[in-house]
């Protein structure tokens, strides 16, 4: 362990366990000293959903739900469990439970396994069945998909159907894509094609491109019914202010609070 530990400092990368722990602490100083709410209460609306704040916590953080007290007392929006690879077969009981009113809200990030699209279908609709009724909204996130935009858009749409057919309110479906090496004109073609297939919300990652407002400006006037999410390297409040109001209603942090959670959050507080 302290081996491990050593190699992860090295390289300058957090274990989901070290993230884990590193925000279960700030929230156990948060409460020890009685500090004020870390991010101000700013509710919005969005896939149906009113979120105590517009700043979620993404997918890889936390991957089963063990942070809701901790997401709750830093004024965290959302938090994101997963992301979860599928595989066709029996589902594993990979979420601890929630109360049925939440607040923060819950999402829960799938990935379909690589290879034939029948078998990525396979998985993902086996683990919509065990996993909708726990969340408020579902992600899918492509992963090695993620260049494939016809194999993308065929999945979401199965996804959407079998959503609807499982519940009369089912959760929101949100499709993560990435803004590398696609055009303005490929991106909002693509944003478009995803949204009329049935997905609610875009996550649109932005780690590294360097145009993000602009970015997030040509998807938001794409789909503009659609709710967007900006994720990918944001640090500060007036990042955050500037994704909103280039169009995204919500905006995920990830990477910042693997330092000082604490001092990140007064940060993005402003």
């Amino acid at each position: 362990m302290v081996a491990a530990a050593k190699v992860e400092r090295a390289a300058g990368v957090l274990s989901s366990l070290a993230l884990r722990t590193r925000l279960r602490a700030a929230w156990l100083r948060h409460r020890s000293v009685l500090l004020p709410r870390l991010l101000p209460a700013r509710p919005v609306r969005a896939l149906d959903l009113t979120f105590t704040s517009p700043v979620l916590l993404a997918a890889g953080f936390d991957m089963r739900g063990a942070l809701l007290e901790a997401a709750a007392a830093l004024g965290l929006g959302a938090i994101e469990n997963g992301s979860f690879t599928c595989f066709d077969g029996p589902v594993p009981p990979v979420l601890h439970r929630w109360p049925r009113v939440r607040a923060p809200k819950r999402g829960v990030s799938l990935r379909p396994p690589p290879g034939p699209l029948d078998v990525a279908r396979r998985g993902l609709l086996r683990w919509l069945a065990t996993v909708h009724g726990h969340a408020d909204y579902i992600v899918l996130n492509p992963g090695s998909h993620r260049s494939a935009a016809d194999v993308i858009a065929d999945l979401s749409g199965s996804m959407a159907e079998r959503l609807a057919s499982l519940s009369c309110k089912p959760p929101a479906l949100v499709v993560k894509l990435s803004a590398d090496n696609l055009t303005s004109k490929e991106l909002s073609r693509h944003a478009r094609r995803l949204f009329d297939g049935g997905a609610r919300g875009l996550l649109l990652s932005t780690e590294s491109s360097p145009a993000v407002v602009d970015t997030l400006a040509t998807v938001a006037a794409a789909c503009p019914q659609a709710t967007l999410i900006s994720v990918g390297g944001v640090r500060t409040a007036t990042q955050i202010d500037e994704r909103l109001a280039a169009g995204a209603q919500l905006v995920q942090i990830h990477r910042t609070l693997s330092g000082d959670p604490l001092r990140a959050c007064r940060r993005l507080r402003g």
